[in-house]
Formats: structure tokens, sequence, C-alpha cells
């Protein structure tokens, strides 16, 4: 993962305003986002993606979804990100994603004609050099005329076939850059190819492998029991109904109480209790901390 940085960062509000969170977390979203600008992950997917403690990156979110009157740009009030949709906490869209991208195009442009220039006068320099004696003598002896029979066998050419480039479909690689298990990626695109998603079936799916991601089942042993890709593509798991508080039997008012304490990456699990995975913290039915592991 790679994204380009602009110097200009660390002079604006973002380094001297702070909070130094909201840069580091910005840096993340550069590197993260599509080439539309989206970052659509939750919190605890980016901080498990880059590494950097949820704690940070939740400080970092906050203060970047937060106006700023002294920022460069005006729009959206000086905002660094905003939510895709408001009907869920998480997915944001880099507010000034196309204006900075065309600068970077416009650089890459001119590097791209500088190294062609610095080339063309390099070749030029030296179809001006001077000849050596013996590079003449080779050259009057490369046109001097010599008449010999000769028998030769001709084969044709071996060409060797190039391999086939597969074609990402429209979609396909924001899922995969998602998707937490990354086998079998071919057999993934082909049942993508054959479900060819619309817009709305691909919010559907991202919204699906949000939950999926944050699922109990998915978060035990390390992601052990998380499918390839392609089965959960071809057996449309995205439509899989979530746990509700009757099946898991939990008290959906102490769930909101500690989603409000320590934000929504809180989920119930069997039994009625819950778990925070940024925190990697579980809590009693009644919102009463059990065991830090």
């Amino acid at each position: 993962m790679f994204g380009k940085i602009f110097a200009s960062m660390y002079d604006g509000t973002l380094a001297t305003k702070g909070p130094w969170q909201a840069l580091v977390t910005f840096q993340q979203f550069l590197v993260l986002k599509d080439r539309a600008g989206i970052v659509d992950m939750t919190a605890d997917a980016i901080a498990r993606r880059t590494t950097i403690p949820i704690e940070i990156i939740k400080i970092g979110i906050a203060a970047l979804e937060q106006p700023d009157n002294e920022s460069r740009s005006s729009e959206l009030e000086g905002r660094r990100i905003v939510l895709l949709d408001d009907s869920r906490p998480w997915g944001w869209r880099v507010v000034n994603h196309e204006k900075y991208n065309k600068i970077r195009s416009e650089e890459d442009r001119r590097e791209y004609m500088r190294n062609l220039m610095a080339n063309k006068r390099a070749n030029e320099k030296k179809a001006l050099a001077p000849v050596s004696d013996g590079e003449q003598k080779l050259a009057k002896l490369a046109n001097v005329d010599v008449d010999v029979d000769v028998d030769v066998d001709v084969k044709p050419l071996s060409r060797t076939k190039a391999p086939k480039t597969v074609s990402i479909p429209d979609g396909f690689q924001t899922f995969w850059d998602h998707y937490p298990r990354k086998q079998d990626k071919a057999n993934a695109i082909k049942e993508w190819q054959k479900l060819a998603p619309d817009i709305e079936t691909q919010r559907a799916i991202s919204a699906g492998l949000g939950n999926a991601i944050n699922s109990a089942d998915w978060q035990k042993e390390n992601g052990k029991f998380i499918p390839y890709a392609c089965r959960w593509i071809k057996y449309r798991r995205w439509e899989d109904e979530q746990p509700t508080a009757k099946t898991l039997g939990y008290d959906p008012k102490v769930l909101a109480m500690l989603r409000q304490k320590f934000g929504q990456s809180v989920r119930p699990v069997d039994g009625g209790k819950f778990y925070d995975p940024g925190y990697q913290r579980r809590y009693d039915v009644d919102g009463t901390p059990l065991l830090v592991i």
C-alpha cells in the first residue's frame, strides 16, 4: 500500500493545531482510499490494516470530521472527511481527493516529459560522438560484397505466448481490498463476473461485508472461520441475517450505553454479553467489564 503525501499537509492546521492523532489518521486515509477517494471501512478495519492502535484512529477520525475555519479549502466548512451514509457510523470520503489528484497527475506528466527529454538528449549526444579507427574498419568490412552459396535450413521462429492478463471487473478491487482473507483471488473474480453486481448490489455487499467483519464468527481465533471470498460471493453471504437482541439474549440498552462510551465497535456475543475488539475487552450482561485479553 502506498499513497502520495503533499508537503503542504505539514504546514497546515492538522500539524500546527492538532490533535496529532488526526494527522496520523489522515495519512492512513490517503493510503487506503480508492480512486474515488473513498475509504469504505470501519475504524477497527483501518486499525487492523495499518497496525495503528484503535484509540488513535478513533480520535483522529473524530477530529477530521470536524469543521476547520482555518483550512485551505472552504468545502464542507474545512472538513477533511465525511461519512458516505448518515445511516451508518463508518465509511468515509476524503473531501479534497479530486483536487489533489489533479495536482498529482500534472506533476506525474511533468516528470515524464523531463525524463523523455533527458533520454533524447543523451541519445543525440551519443550519436555525435567520434568513431574510433577500429570501428571505422569494421564499418568498411560491413560494406564489402561477398558472393557465397550457403545452404541454410530456415526454421520458423517459435513464439512464446504472452501470459493472459486477468481483467478486474468493476467494483471487485474495492471489495477485495476490504475482504480479510486474501486467498484464491482468481476464483473470486470469476464469481464476481458471474454475479455482475450493479451499484445497489455493490453497496449491499459492502454493508454486509462490514457486518461480517465485525461478527463474532469472523473474530474467532484470528479469523480462522472466515470463508474464501469466492464462496462468500457465490452463496450471497452478504444477505445473511445478523444476530438480533432476541437471538443473542442481550439488552439493547446496555449495548447502546457501551457504544456511547467506547464506540461502535462494541458488539454482542453469546450469552447476552458484549465484546469490544478495539480495546480487546469483554463485558457482562449489565455492561460490567469482565476480562481484558
